[in-house]
Formats: C-alpha cells, sequence, structure tokens
C-alpha cells in the first residue's frame, strides 16, 4: 500500500533492532512532539537534533526555528543538504524579511474577537513569559491584573483614535499619561489621542441625529435613551466612554508608587520594542514573511541570539513563536496536509503558558515541536513559582517522543529513569544443604528492577575520537513498545571524523543529508 509522504504512518527514522527487522518512528511520533534532554558536550546537537533536523528537512516540512545563540550557518549547511536552501527565510538585523505582528494579529484574529482583545492577548502573554523567566511566578496576580487593564485601554484608545495600533503610539501615550487630573498637557500623545478620539465620536453622533431627525432626537431624549440608542448605533462611543472613565477615575488617581510599578512593566516591555533592530524587524510597518508562508514550505530562522540581545531578543522570539503557533493551528488538515515544526533550541528560554494547550493538540494540527535543553533544572528555573512542579510535569507529559543524552543532572537523570519504569529480571539463586546427603540447587526467581538506573545516564557515549565517534541516547516512546517489549531503547548516532562542518553526516550521504539509521542497542 502506497503511503502519502505527508500520511502520519509516513516512516521518518528506523531502528534495527533484531537482524532483518527495523522498528520505525513516523510522522505520527513526530507530531506528539519531542524533548531533548542533554548535558553540554552530551552530543545532542550532532546527534539526535540534527537527526531530525535532516529527517525533517529531507520530508519537506516548513516551520520556525528559534535558538539562543545565532545558528544561522548551521541551519544553511542543513537547508543546503537537504535541498532546501530556497525555502530558509531569516529575520535579521538590517536584514530583507520582517514580521509586524500587530499588523498581522489585526488581519488574521480568531473569530468573535476585537483586534485589541487579540493584540492584547498576544502581548500579555510576551510579557507574562518573560516575568515568569525573570522573577518567577509568586508575584501578586494584582499587578498582572493591573498591568493588562492599563494595555487594554491604551490599544483601545489607540484603535479609536488612530484606526490602527502601532507599537509607537501606544509607547508614547503611555509616557504621556498625566500625574493627575488638573495637570494635563493638551500637546501631550495622551491628550492628542483622546481629543482625536472624543471628536471622532462626536463627529458620529452628529452624523447620526442628522439620519434619525430631530424628532426622534428629541424622543430618545424625553425618554431618558438617547445615550442608550447613541451606543447602540456608534460602535466606538460605549468602549471610549470606559476608556476615559478608567484614565479619570482609575488609573490617573492612583497611589503614585501603585501607579508607578504598573506604567514601569508597560513601558519596559514597550521600550524593548522600540529599540533597533526590533522596532524596524517587528513594529516598522512591514510584513514579508508570514506563518501562511511556512505552510507552503518556507523555513523561517529568527537570527536575534539572545547571547546578542538579551531580553530584547528573547522576546521577539517569544512573541513569533505564540503569533506562529496560533496561526499554525488555524491551517485545515487533511491526510496530505504538510507537516510542521517549531525546532526550540535552548527551549527554556522560550516557554509562555499557551504551549502545554498547543502541544496537547499539535497532533491534530500536524506540528512537531521539538524543544531541546540540558536538564528539567532549565524549566523550573523559567516556569517558577509554587505551582512549579505541576507545570513543569503538565509541560513534559506533552512530549510522547523523549531522547536523553548524556547528563550529570540527578534530578533529569531519575526522572528518566523513573519514567522507563521497571521490569523483572530473573535473579539467579543458589541453596546448599550441608551434612550425611549433603547437596546443592540453583534455581531463579523473578526481580523487580529499574530497567534503567539514574547513574547510567553519566555514562552514554557523547561523540568524539575518545567514543569512536558514537553517540548514545535512550529513546523513550509513548504507545507501541519496541520489540524489546519495552517503550524505551538505547539508540546510536555516529559521527563523522574530521568533518567538524558536517558533525553526523558520512560522506557518501551529505547530499542528502541522510544521517545513518540509528541503531537499536538493548539493555
Amino acid at each position: 500500500m502506497n503511503i502519502h509522504p505527508f500520511s502520519l504512518e509516513q516512516p521518518l527514522l528506523g531502528f534495527q533492532s533484531e537482524p532483518g527487522e527495523t522498528e520505525y518512528w513516523t510522522i505520527a511520533n513526530a507530531v506528539e512532539n519531542v524533548l531533548i534532554l542533554g548535558a553540554t558536550g552530551s552530543g545532542k546537537s550532532s546527534g539526535s537534533f540534527e537527526t531530525l533536523v535532516c529527517k525533517y528537512l529531507s520530508a519537506g516540512f516548513g516551520g520556525l526555528i528559534l535558538s539562543a545563540k545565532s545558528e544561522r550557518k548551521m541551519w544553511e549547511r542543513y537547508c543546503s543538504l537537504t535541498g532546501r536552501s530556497h525555502h530558509l527565510v531569516v529575520i535579521e538585523p538590517f536584514g530583507d524579511h520582517a514580521f509586524d505582528f500587530i499588523n498581522y494579529e489585526s488581519l488574521h484574529k480568531p473569530a468573535g474577537l476585537s483586534i485589541t482583545d487579540n493584540i492584547l492577548h498576544v502581548i500579555r502573554t510576551v510579557i507574562n513569559a518573560s516575568n515568569e523567566k525573570d522573577a518567577g511566578s509568586s508575584r501578586d496576580p494584582f499587578w498582572d491584573d493591573a498591568r493588562d487593564t492599563l494595555i487594554g485601554n491604551l490599544l483601545q484608545l489607540c484603535q479609536i483614535a488612530y484606526g490602527s495600533i502601532t507599537i509607537q503610539h501606544l509607547y508614547d501615550i503611555v509616557q504621556s499619561i498625566p500625574k493627575d487630573i488638573g495637570s494635563r498637557d493638551e500637546e501631550s500623545p495622551f491628550s492628542k489621542a483622546l481629543s482625536i478620539a472624543k471628536n471622532k465620536i462626536n463627529q458620529q453622533i452628529d452624523e447620526w441625529e442628522e439620519r434619525i431627525g430631530p424628532s426622534v432626537v428629541q424622543e430618545y431624549i424625553d425618554g431618558n435613551r438617547f445615550e442608550v440608542e447613541a451606543e447602540k448605533a456608534i460602535r466606538d462611543m460605549r468602549p471610549l466612554k470606559m476608556v476615559d472613565e478608567f484614565f479619570t477615575r482609575q488609573f490617573i488617581p492612583l497611589a503614585d508608587k501603585t501607579r508607578s510599578t504598573v506604567e514601569f512593566t508597560c513601558i519596559t516591555f514597550l521600550g524593548r520594542l522600540m529599540q533597533e533592530p526590533i522596532y524596524s524587524l517587528f513594529c516598522g510597518g512591514r510584513i514579508t514573511v508570514t506563518p501562511e508562508d511556512c505552510t507552503k514550505g518556507k523555513i523561517l530562522l529568527v537570527d536575534l541570539p539572545i547571547k546578542t540581545f538579551d531580553k530584547a531578543g528573547r522576546d521577539a522570539q517569544t512573541l513569533v513563536k505564540f503569533c506562529f503557533q496560533r496561526a499554525f493551528e488555524r491551517r485545515p488538515v487533511y491526510n496530505d496536509t504538510p507537516p510542521l515544526f517549531i525546532f526550540a533550541d535552548e527551549s527554556h528560554n522560550f516557554i509562555t503558558e499557551y504551549d502545554p494547550l498547543f502541544l496537547s493538540t499539535s497532533r491534530s494540527a500536524k506540528i512537531s515541536s521539538v524543544y531541546v535543553t540540558q536538564n528539567l533544572a532549565s524549566y523550573y528555573a523559567n516556569m517558577g513559582g509554587i505551582k512549579a512542579t505541576a507545570k513543569v510535569n503538565s509541560f513534559l507529559s506533552n512530549f510522547n517522543t523523549k531522547f536523553f543524552h548524556a547528563n550529570s543532572d540527578a534530578e533529569t537523570n531519575r526522572y528518566a529513569s523513573e519514567l522507563i519504569g521497571e521490569a523483572y529480571d530473573e535473579k539467579p539463586t543458589h541453596s546448599f544443604s550441608v551434612g550425611r546427603d549433603s547437596s546443592q540447587s540453583r534455581s531463579t526467581t523473578p526481580e523487580l528492577k529499574r530497567v534503567f538506573r539514574p547513574e547510567g545516564f553519566m555514562r552514554l557515549m557523547n561523540g568524539g575520537a575518545d567514543n569512536n565517534f558514537v553517540i548514545e541516547a535512550i529513546l523513550h516512546r509513548l504507545g507501541k513498545p519496541f520489540t524489546s517489549g519495552r517503550n524505551a531503547i538505547k539508540v546510536l548516532f555516529r559521527q563523522t571524523p574530521n568533518e567538524a562542518s558536517v558533525q553526523g553526516f558520512p560522506e557518501q550521504n551529505k547530499s542528502s543529508c541522510s544521517s545513518p539509521k540509528p541503531t537499536e542497542n538493548k539493555h
């Protein structure tokens, strides 16, 4: 039976177990998400990660790439080796490509959600992710609610006044909110925006009154229904009234310390977006690449490494990831729909509150998220707070394939060992009887033992000449067991000596970027 290249049953990897037998890891396994854990120098990058990258690219996947350090040259090499160079799109400082997220989200809002609510959702998600990484999540929710309310009203004011939303307007307005009602500067961006919005609504009221006629207007006034009927006819009248009341009655009168804390969070985040090259790439009005391009095979690399651009680079990549995740989920999916990927190296930097929900439904959307990090501590540190354990456990449960490379982190190794589980092993026993009729007997008794003990992960081979260029990993897959009857096997990846630029590829296979099939090593 012929299998469509993009069918869930299509094999991507083959594991040679028994002689003449090959077990397959398919697109279905891929879209149930992959987690790769391994210490620095464990071989995870030139082992399981590189193998998956090349298999995905060779199979025609499109998608998104995030990283903490610059990986452009590496991905250019991968795309060249798989014949996908023409699909690679790079968002980089002063480059040709840009993605104005506000313009995009304004045009692609989910049904039933306003433009302002949609953009607020994006901004809130990115800020929450940033705050959680910087300070944990034990903070009083009041501050998050107050911040979201302020941003929501800024968005609403900007939309009503100017008919669109820009980071420049938001930044200017939030910095010029008066300290008290009596000190308002009529030339400030805040006052100008509010004045423009009110003038627009007043003009719409005048036009509405002209349409319905003076007799109806008087009838509404006499019946104390004028404002109610006007709000029904003029969509932005009630929202502007709420915006005005928020600033004049709630926000401006706030105590200085409370207000400054809320303002500072907004100004800090918007300020990072205002800096170059972030502003030109994500807020400057240009859109040259979209999530829809990835569904047609494009491979987007956001080359704004955190090591260079710090929090601004992290926020920008997180923002793109969230927008692309939601867009990927919106597309219709059929048997012949090409799968998509999100590769996130040092993935703990890009986790958001949306990830568990996204990962839990990615199979139906044919999206494979491949997250790479050193150890579980990285996730605990970036998903902090009193619910950190529950958050991390929920997050980890959404990766049905896990590669465990060499690691010295005790907690990660315990987790892997417990996940792989226990099995009965036959323990030999000996019995002796001494006397006139001495005898001895041998037998076995079943003993429940860990299949792979925690300390065993420290001894996994990590490539290089000392290990004959062999990398080992323990692969755990949910669902169908391997021929051993277990859900975990040891797999080997072979590096290529003397080919530092093409690690993991034998000379004869470099053009197709086809790593040797990982082999099962029973344990």
